[in-house]
């Protein structure tokens, strides 16, 4: 069991000084372009053994340590693999409970609102809202989550989202949540007249 963390540990901390000297390295020759083409399938290839090593590591250690790094790393260089495994992390999250559900969850639901905003909506139905918020938030992590899958899609399909936005939110009982989409995009100018 050892060994196995400390090969994909060992991974990460190659792929991460890998993928920070590639970004730190002038792309503007065309040395600098075939190096970073070298370095990405490199980063790639370490992130996929890394990815198929952890599989043998517990549900928990995946979804707390292993699996979040390695997706953000991956959308960098290959978003639909990022896609697959933000998927893959919020599919994993129903086999915890508690703090980790809901860390493994918000974790999978920001890369998928960045990646692929219509599937971040299609799970908005399946987060685990099981432990009440604390009282210092304004309001719980998932309402985070859902003003933001919202505000992504508002920005990005303008006011044509509305009515799928205000029917799942509907669905989701934050029927306030629109009204305020509505006023801030009237105030930006994307809706005239609504209110």
């Amino acid at each position: 069991m050892r060994r196995p963390l400390c090969t994909i540990l060992a991974s990460f901390v190659l792929v991460t000084n890998l993928l920070g000297a590639q970004e730190s390295k002038s792309q503007s020759s065309e040395s600098g372009v075939l190096f970073a083409s070298g370095a990405d399938a490199m980063i790639l290839s370490l992130l996929q053994q890394s990815h198929d090593l952890g599989q043998q590591l517990p549900v928990s250690s995946r979804l707390m340590n292993v699996l979040p790094p390695q997706a953000e790393i991956v959308s960098r260089l290959r978003p639909d693999l990022g896609r697959e495994w933000a998927n893959e992390l919020f599919t994993l999250s129903f086999q915890t409970k508690g703090a980790q559900r809901s860390f493994a969850q918000s974790t999978a639901m920001r890369m998928l609102i960045r990646l692929d905003s219509d599937r971040a909506l299609e799970l908005l139905h399946s987060l685990s809202i099981e432990e009440p918020a604390p009282k210092w938030a304004t309001s719980p992590p998932e309402m985070q989550l859902v003003h933001q899958v919202f505000e992504v899609l508002v920005a990005r399909d303008g006011a044509s989202a509305l009515p799928l936005l205000e029917q799942e939110a509907e669905r989701l009982g934050i029927r306030g949540t629109i009204l305020m989409l509505r006023w801030g995009m009237r105030d930006a100018g994307h809706l005239k007249g609504l209110g």
